[in-house]
């Protein structure tokens, strides 16, 4: 399985994504975006599983929200950036 990370190069606008995501039944995590995915310093993801990476995207695209990146994680670790 994998996630979907949202991400975002401060905690405001994450904040908010994972808002509207949570208002409209898809869960969402806030979490520090992880090294290997940030290169340039501090930058903060919303995560969504597998079964929500679609709605997700579409829910942010609806609401105005822009994200800088979309990575597919995987639990073991892999990633790749992907386009929902």
């Amino acid at each position: 399985m994998f996630d979907y990370y949202f991400t975002f190069r401060s905690v405001t606008p994450a904040q908010r994504a994972q808002r509207v995501l949570q208002k409209t039944n898809i869960p969402a995590q806030l979490r520090r975006l992880p090294k290997f995915l940030s290169s340039r310093g501090c930058g903060y993801a919303v995560v969504a599983d597998a079964a929500h990476g679609v709605a997700a995207a579409r829910t942010l695209h609806a609401a105005g929200i822009s994200y800088s990146a979309v990575y597919k994680v995987s639990f073991d670790g892999s990633y790749e950036e992907t386009v929902l």
